[in-house]
Formats: structure tokens, sequence, C-alpha cells
């Protein structure tokens, strides 16, 4: 037998082990057969009685929920009244900013409305201003080029021996008025306009004061006899003189305005010799 062949002390310790199997299998076996005996000894709770707690339990829920929603609902109509107060507001002082913003708006609009007419006002005046000063540079650009006219039938009628070659500018042109040719035309324009030869020849006496500033004259330009500004007698003299060297050599080239147009419609218009 193999026991036969272990030790004392190994016989020992197999021994003790397999008592503490049998020990842990008999309270094993113990423990079984007590939970059974347990188990049909446990008193059953019949199913109505569960059902009636449930619904119990359901009905509580319940009723919580109903007062929760109630508080809820009422919150929510608290917050909606604030809510639509203050919108309410909100609107009213949108409204009256708008109403504000129109104003100041229509207020600046006005203010500029009314600068812009100061402006406008003043650009008006300046322009009659400059209007008025071009019209003025004009007439004087005109009364001038008519004294270098003049200046120019004294000198060419001194180069040509017909005036004294030491007379000024209005003792020549007195000199060219008691020629021959002086005459004729004379009273052809006379007789043309309607005038007497005493009132033109006592405006032609005084044609250098009439345009006393000299000026440099250049022939290759026209020489415009103004409408305005000049009597009948006193026009018809300086025609009467830009008559004159129309025959001579390097003539100049001039023209009368007409009455009440501009200076593209003249009532008379002379060529000027080139020779």
């Amino acid at each position: 037998m193999p026991h036969f062949f272990k030790t004392p002390i190994s016989f020992t310790a197999g021994f003790r082990h397999t008592s503490r199997h049998v020990s842990a299998t008999s309270n094993h076996c113990r423990k079984l057969s007590t939970t059974q005996i347990q188990q049909r000894n446990r008193v059953r709770i019949p199913i109505t009685d569960h059902c009636s707690s449930l619904s119990e339990l359901n009905q509580k829920w319940t009723e919580r929920l109903q007062k929760h929603d109630a508080v809820w609902s009422e919150r929510l109509q608290e917050l909606d009244a604030m809510w639509s107060k203050r919108l309410q507001e909100a609107d009213s002082l949108r409204l009256k900013s708008t109403v504000e913003l129109e104003a100041m708006r229509f207020e600046r609009s006005q203010k500029q409305w009314e600068e812009n007419q100061h402006l406008s006002l003043k650009i008006h005046d300046l322009r009659d201003r400059i209007t008025t000063e071009e019209e003025s540079m004009e007439q004087l650009k005109q009364i001038l080029k008519i004294r270098g006219a003049m200046r120019n039938v004294v000198d060419r009628a001194k180069l040509a021996e017909m005036i004294s070659p030491t007379a000024g500018t209005q003792e020549g042109l007195d000199e060219l008025a008691k020629r021959e040719e002086f005459t004729i035309i004379l009273k052809d324009e006379v007789e043309a306009r309607g005038l007497t030869v005493q009132r033109v020849m006592a405006s032609f006496h005084r044609l250098d004061s009439l345009v006393a500033k000299p000026l440099f004259f250049d022939t290759r330009s026209a020489v415009v006899v103004p409408y305005a500004d000049l009597t009948n007698e006193e026009r018809a003299a300086l025609v009467i003189l830009f008559k004159v060297q129309e025959k001579w050599p390097k003539s100049f080239w001039f023209r009368e305005e007409k009455s009440g147009e501009n200076d593209d419609a003249p009532d008379y218009e002379y060529n000027y010799d080139s020779d």
C-alpha cells in the first residue's frame, strides 16, 4: 500500500487535509438544506397588494407633477408678463428715439439747406461780380484798342506827310479833318445817320480825351466801335476816322456794333488792306 511508504509526518498532514474537506462539504450541504427550508417557509405577498402600492405611488407622482406643472406655469406667466412689459418699454423708448432722431435729422437737413442757400447766394453774387468785371475789362480793352488804332492812324499819316510830324494825337486828328477825303466821308456818314456836321465834329475834336490811355496796337486784329458807352456822334467820328485810313498802306480792319445786338452782328464791317 502506498500509505505505508510515507513518513509519519506526511501521513498526518494528509489526514488533516482529508478531514478539512469532509467538514467543508458537510457545512455546504447543511446550508443548502437550510435555504430550501427557509424558502418553503417564506410568506408570499398577494399581487393585489403590489398593484395597490403601484397605484398609490403613481397617484403621488401624478400629484407632484401636477403641482410642479402649476408652479412652472405660474412662473412662465410671470416671466412672460415681465418680458412683455420690458418689450413695451423698449418699443416706447425706440419710438421716442426714432422721433428724436428724425427731428435731429430734419434740423440738420434744414441747417444744411440754409447753409447751401447762403453759399448759393454767395456764389451767385461772385458770378455776377465776375461777369461785371469781365464786361468792364472787355469795355476797357475795346477803348484801349480804339486808342491804339487812333495813334496808329496819326503815326501813319505822319509817315505819309499828310500831317505835321510833331503833331500830337488830337492835333493830328484835327489836321486830318481838314483834308478833302475826310470832308467827303463826313458828309456821307452824317447824311446816312441823320446827324449834324457840327455835333459830329465836336465829338471828333475830343476823341483823344475819350480814350486817353495809350495802348500798343496790333494791326492784325479788328477794332470794334462799341454801341454802348458812346454817343451817336462819337461813333460817327470814329467810323469817319477809320474809313479815312482804309485806302492807306497797311490799313487795319474795323467794325461797328449794331444797336441792341452782340458783337457778332455789326451794322458796318470794313476789311483792311493787307498791302
